[in-house]
């Protein structure tokens, strides 16, 4: 509901970037891992599935936040309409998977001293956004 409260925010300016879908794809995600209301345990519940090829887990997630994805995938393509359907797909599931990998906190990259779990969201969400533009504007 967060992801596409914020899509909606910034569909409704007349000009929109792909760095702002996608951080309205990363931001709440983040913010979900650290959650203290059990958001972070189900990431991680979330990723060890994904890395176990858990079937039935994959279909209750599409079946219930399919939809979440989609409305994505309209904007990158409303955004990008000359990259083909299928590299979109490709590249949004790469996307997800490596988000998915980067909510769980198994990454090597760790919060710096000095630096509030928050800031340290804020900046891996905004390298996330780069690295994810730069893959979906790739030849």
């Amino acid at each position: 509901e967060e992801r596409l409260t914020a899509l909606a925010t910034v569909l409704r300016q007349s000009k929109f970037t792909l760095e702002e879908v996608l951080g309205a794809f990363v931001r709440p995600a983040l913010a979900l891992s650290m959650a203290d209301d059990g958001g972070a345990g189900f990431v991680r519940v979330l990723a060890r599935a994904y890395a176990e090829h858990d079937q039935s887990l994959r279909k209750f997630l599409s079946d219930n936040y399919g939809h979440v994805l989609k409305a994505f995938s309209s904007a990158i393509h409303e955004h990008m309409p000359n990259l083909d359907k299928e590299d979109l797909y490709w590249r949004l599931d790469f996307i997800s998977g490596a988000l998915t990998y980067a909510m769980s906190e198994f990454g090597v990259v760790r919060r710096p001293a000095g630096r509030t779990e928050d800031e340290h969201r804020r900046h891996a969400a905004r390298e996330f956004v780069r690295f994810a533009s730069a893959g979906l504007r790739a030849p």
